[in-house]
């Protein structure tokens, strides 16, 4: 009989169950990608490194998009600061990206995190990517 169950023994009765509290791994369980993620933060800290330099070229394809083929910004924060200028964009989005990774930084001892720098990576890949080919399709 597991004692670990929500049954009470000694009445027949049911006890609370309380939910899982725990928000890190599980040491009973392998974690393929975000396991080896926190355990060398090196690779931790290369995902992070590839979201700031994903982030800056962000900004700078869509500072070119903006001044020389008139796109359009689709965020609404960043619009407001690319009306203002570009160098008030650029630090509003270094704001954001040093603010970001300090954030997962901090937390990287948690599997969300973890899970969160990598799908953040995928997305910046995937913008890059979107501006590479805008601008071959527009060129």
């Amino acid at each position: 009989m597991d004692h670990r169950s929500c049954e009470d023994r000694r009445s027949g009765g049911v006890a609370l169950c309380w939910p899982e509290r725990r928000t890190g791994f599980d040491r009973r369980r392998a974690y393929p990608v975000s396991g080896m993620l926190r355990s060398d933060e090196r690779w931790f800290a290369g995902i992070l490194g590839l979201i700031f330099l994903l982030g800056i070229l962000d900004w700078a394809f869509t500072s070119h998009a903006l001044a020389s083929l008139g796109a359009y910004e689709a965020n609404p924060f960043m619009r407001a600061a690319f009306d203002a200028g570009p160098s008030q964009a650029l630090l509003l989005k270094l704001a954001s990206l040093v603010t970001v990774i300090a954030g997962m930084w901090w937390l990287r001892r948690y599997r969300s995190v973890i899970v969160l720098a990598a799908v953040t990576a995928a997305f910046h890949v995937a913008l890059v990517g979107y501006h590479i080919a805008g601008a071959a399709f527009l060129s």
